[in-house]
């Protein structure tokens, strides 16, 4: 899935909005076994709430709740008891509609907490776009734009 320099704009664009303005604190909680790492959250009703830009696939579960998410595909609802995948170079944006708990599962061998963000996340899409220049992962990319 390739994200288009539209989508990326409007969404960097939000997130330097929404930066200006009151900040809620958004607590994880940490889970690691065999190569896996899953982060899970808490996002009030009434949040909104602009996600990092993930280097690598993940599958998200929303345990509970409902929400609006914005991705390159556009806008979906989506209620707890959901489970999607998230491509290499996602950058989602929701907005809660209920208390929603949502779990992300990502893979790495990294067990510290920083390392784990490094391993995992891009600070700028020009970052994601030199990682996928120099890792294995334009194969996986490609395969998924021709459905592979």
């Amino acid at each position: 899935m390739l994200i288009s320099s539209d989508y990326r704009a409007t969404i960097m664009r939000w997130q330097n909005k929404l930066l200006q303005m009151p900040q809620v604190e958004i607590v994880p909680t940490h889970y690691m076994v065999d190569g896996l790492y899953a982060r899970e959250i808490t996002l009030l009703k009434g949040t909104l709430a602009i996600g990092e830009i993930h280097k690598k696939g993940q599958i998200n579960v929303i345990s509970k709740g409902l929400l609006y998410i914005l991705t390159e595909e556009g806008v979906r609802k989506v209620c707890g008891g959901t489970t999607f995948i998230g491509y290499p170079g996602a950058k989602r944006a929701a907005y809660v509609l209920e208390d929603t708990t949502w779990v992300t599962i990502s893979p790495t061998r990294e067990t510290d907490m920083v390392k784990i963000r490094e391993d995992l996340i891009a600070d700028t899409f020009p970052i994601f776009d030199q990682y996928v220049l120099t890792s294995d992962l334009m194969g996986v990319i490609e395969g998924n734009l021709v459905g592979g």
